[in-house]
Parts: structure tokens; C-alpha cells; sequence
């Protein structure tokens, strides 16, 4: 996700993304939350980011998120 969303980061429209996800997916967001981290700081992303699961998230779903993102999950999440 980080990879695909890093040239979005520093445009100025805001990003909505729709992905699977399965419960070996895990920590999702966490790799996309260090990267804002080190572009903005604490202020997070200076763009809402919105990206939508659909499926069965796996360990750890939204650990260390990052202000401006916003996660929907349409389904399970492990914990």
C-alpha cells in the first residue's frame, strides 16, 4: 500500500483507495503511518487519506495509524 500511495502523497487531492484484505494481512497501515511520519511529523498527512478493506483483516489492523488516515473495514477484523 505504502508503495502505490507514495507519489499521491505529495499532490493535492485527497487519496481514497478500495483493497482486499485477508487475515494474514497484518499491521496494515503501520509502514503507510511511519512513511507519513517522516514527511509531516506528529500533523500526519496534510490530505485525507481514505482506504476502504473489504475482507478479513488479520493481527494488528490499524496499529500505529496516522492522523488524516481514515480506515474502513467492510467485514472481520482479528482484534
Amino acid at each position: 500500500i505504502v508503495n502505490e500511495l507514495k507519489p499521491l502523497l505529495d499532490g493535492s487531492e485527497p487519496i481514497r483507495r478500495h483493497y482486499r484484505i485477508r487475515n494474514r494481512d497484518r499491521s496494515v497501515s503501520a509502514a503507510l503511518a511511519g512513511e507519513l511520519a517522516s514527511r509531516y511529523g506528529d500533523a500526519g498527512s496534510p490530505l485525507p487519506i481514505q482506504l476502504q478493506f473489504r475482507g478479513n483483516a488479520g493481527q494488528s489492523f490499524g496499529v500505529w495509524n496516522a492522523a488524516g488516515v481514515e480506515l474502513h473495514l467492510i467485514g472481520d477484523a482479528n482484534d
